[in-house]
């Protein structure tokens, strides 16, 4: 088969494309022939070591190169002891569970992640627990591009909105709204018809505005705070979602109300951020971090997306052996939607 095998850290250059043998499906695996494959933000900043302090790792301790990188897969099963699910079509929950722990926060907290610490989906096939396999049903009319791209982001976005405890009347703001855990999360909160403000670069917002149908205050506002409580008739957020982190965090816990929620799942923007302490100690507020999802909640999200209450947005399809110029348009940051890579 065809596969983009990592094999160090640093640039696009550091993939092997190359022909390996088919995995083989066991008692406890199936062989999924992957169709489509998305692109996250977690593929990058593995490739380039950016998960440690050090600058040579992955974010699990357990992470080891060479990898098949691409966690969000979509296809058919190729291989399988059952014989009657072969050729299903199927969409793949990539958390994978040791199996060292019940409780649901500590199974995603140290859990495996394919594309990570097992070889994903940035190839024709692709070995995965029959536990992570979810059968796509008749009724569901998408494309395996269009599968592939809910998963890391979606549940991502679904993870922190069930943290943040969202109330009837809650006002949340998110950032990187033209992100695609960011796009994510405005579309979830949309279906549980929750009031939502994004924030998004000048280049992009009305854009986003369009896509979104909600307001969406400019990042690069000259008096960021003022733009923000503007488009919320002035008043404090009692919400809010981050993905970027860096300069802004301050800017957040400014504008959340006494009690108000900050939830990071990111931090494209910096990993290293700076807050006035006694802002955020004297207005209680509520810090939460976040990341991926359980199986539950996937299993809820993939119910939203098989029943059409959320929508794919696909932004360009890249073939497989095309994945250093996907890579340099993902890293551009011009895109909305989802970069695909068709593994056929």
């Amino acid at each position: 088969m065809n596969s983009q095998l990592l094999v160090k850290h640093g640039s696009n250059n550091n993939y092997n494309y190359s022909k390996i043998d088919i995995p083989i499906a066991n008692n406890d695996n199936v062989v999924v022939r992957v169709m489509a494959c998305a692109i996250n933000n977690t593929d990058i900043w593995t490739k380039k070591g950016l998960y440690s302090k050090e600058g040579e790792d992955g974010w699990n301790p357990t992470f080891k190169l060479p990898i098949i990188q691409g966690a969000d897969i979509s296809g058919y099963i190729h291989d399988c002891v059952n014989k009657k699910l072969i050729g299903k079509k199927v969409i793949v929950y990539p958390v994978i569970n040791t199996k060292e722990y019940s409780n649901q926060i500590d199974i995603i907290t140290h859990c495996k992640y394919l594309g990570s610490e097992i070889n994903g989906g940035y190839a024709q096939y692709c070995k995965v627990p029959i536990d992570n396999i979810i059968l796509v049903p008749h009724y569901c009319k998408l494309t395996y591009y269009e599968l592939s791209s809910f998963p890391t982001a979606y549940m991502t976005a679904l993870h922190m909105i069930n943290r943040a405890k969202l109330q009837k009347n809650s006002v949340s703001l998110v950032s990187g709204s033209s992100g695609g855990v960011g796009f994510a999360l405005i579309e979830l909160l949309k279906s549980k018809n929750m009031n939502v403000i994004g924030l998004s670069s000048n280049g992009k917002k009305d854009r986003v505005e369009e896509l979104t149908g909600i307001k969406i205050a400019s990042r690069n506002s000259h008096n960021l705070e003022e733009e923000l409580l503007n488009k919320n008739n002035g008043m404090l957020y009692d919400v809010v979602f981050d993905v970027v982190a860096g300069s802004l965090m301050d800017t957040f816990v400014n504008i959340l109300k006494p009690n108000g929620t900050y939830v990071c799942s990111g931090a494209i923007g910096n990993r290293e951020v700076s807050v006035y302490w006694p802002n955020f100690y004297l207005k209680h507020l509520n810090l939460l971090g976040s990341m991926l999802a359980t199986k539950e909640e996937f299993l809820d999200l993939c119910f939203m997306i098989f029943n059409g209450r959320i929508k794919p947005q696909i932004y360009k399809i890249f073939l497989l052996k095309d994945l250093n110029e996907a890579h340099l348009e993902f890293e551009s940051k011009k895109h909305i939607g989802k970069i695909i890579l068709d593994c056929q």
